[in-house]
């Protein structure tokens, strides 16, 4: 059996690269090993050898029909991120590179047995709240207006009170940031185009997912190489808003063993699951959690900044993964340690965050509050 894997060189990716050749597959990967995951196009070192690379891009139909020769599975991982507002660079590699995967199957007659498609649970945007006089509801998302007066939590559109967060499940999705809306289209691609050409396609929504081998480069996103870089180098880590904002996190080792049981499963097949631990830590308890693990005495920065589209609070139900026998194993301390332990063996350590805040403020995905 042969499989591809999207962005293979990548964090997630390289890990099913992993599973899947100690499974006895044979792996191909596709990745463009592009900025600023990968600086100057460089192969990572963490990436075996055993694994066909080849170097392009998802968009790109030769390299596309190249990648799918002979293969059985797909594991399609490639994707654009982050919060700077290139909008079209979203829709471009993500929704266009995945119609793209179906577009060299279709006109090819490909026997693909399954394709597993990485989502994210960015696809519930604000998420699932709870008012106790008027129940359940899907809010907005927080004007800029109610930002900059720092008025950071939700309420109720009715009676105007605080709104309680509860799990997200997968029958409610609410798409509204340029990467939400274009991994739930990935979605709807993968599941509509499959059943037309007869490919059981599934679809992870993936947690924050931490652990080794991510990247020191993309200090765009990732609260954990964020906060575990600045302290290292005796820096002063941000913090947004006021620090509670509410996430799950979950452990690339628990991403992989999901990735692998919905392949084995045939329940799976058009179907849609949330990937995370269910545990809610807010910012606060995570920078906590990081800074006794590293024994480090330096305070968190917060000035009253946000990025634009952050949503306030955003944790996932595992129970519909969970009826297949999936199940997270690993802690947040697991998390953090596994990081750590990659982020010392690096060298000549630097602080990339510093130039990435600066875009990201240059392009107003950064703002502050008057509090």
């Amino acid at each position: 059996m042969k499989a591809l894997v999207t962005g293979g060189a990548g964090f997630i990716g390289s890990h099913i690269v992993d599973a899947l050749l100690g499974k006895g597959y044979e792996v191909r990967i596709l990745d463009a090993l592009s900025e600023p995951v990968h600086p100057g196009g460089a192969v990572p070192s963490y990436l075996s050898r055993d694994a066909e690379l080849i170097v392009g891009d998802i968009r790109d139909k030769s390299m596309v029909s190249r990648a799918l020769d002979g293969v059985d599975v797909v594991f399609h991982e490639a994707a654009h991120q982050g919060y700077l507002p290139d909008y079209s660079r979203f829709f471009d590699v993500n929704s266009v590179g995945t119609s793209m995967l179906f577009e060299v199957i279709a006109e090819k007659k490909l026997d693909i047995k399954k394709i597993v498609i990485a989502s994210s649970q960015a696809v519930y945007g604000e998420g699932q709240y709870y008012c106790p006089q008027h129940g359940e509801c899907q809010p907005n998302p927080r004007s800029i207006e109610r930002l900059t007066e720092g008025l950071w939590e939700h309420s109720c559109d009715i009676c105007g009170s605080t709104l309680k967060n509860i799990h997200a499940v997968e029958k409610y999705v609410n798409p509204n940031t340029q990467y939400a809306i274009t991994k739930y289209t990935q979605e709807l691609i993968g599941h509509n185009l499959g059943r037309r050409h007869n490919i059981p396609v599934v679809c992870l929504r993936y947690s924050i997912t931490l652990g080794k081998r991510q990247s020191f480069y993309n200090m765009y996103t990732g609260i954990l190489r964020s906060f575990a870089t600045l302290l290292t180098l005796g820096k002063q880590p941000i913090i947004f808003e006021d620090g509670l904002l509410q996430r799950d996190y979950i452990h690339i080792d628990d991403v992989v063993s999901a990735n692998m049981r919905v392949l084995e499963s045939s329940d799976a097949d058009f179907q849609s699951y949330n990937v995370g631990s269910g545990i809610s830590t807010n910012v606060l308890e995570f920078f906590k959690q990081i800074s006794e693990y590293m024994d480090s005495k330096i305070e968190p920065l917060m000035n009253g900044e946000f990025r634009v589209g952050d949503v306030r609070h955003i944790v996932s139900s595992t129970s519909k993964l969970e009826a297949l026998g999936w199940r997270p194993q690993k802690t947040l301390i697991n998390m953090i340690a596994d990081y750590l332990e990659y982020l010392n063996k690096a060298q000549n350590l630097e602080d990339y965050f510093v130039s990435a805040l600066k875009d990201m403020k240059n392009k107003t995905a950064v703002m502050k509050s008057k509090k």
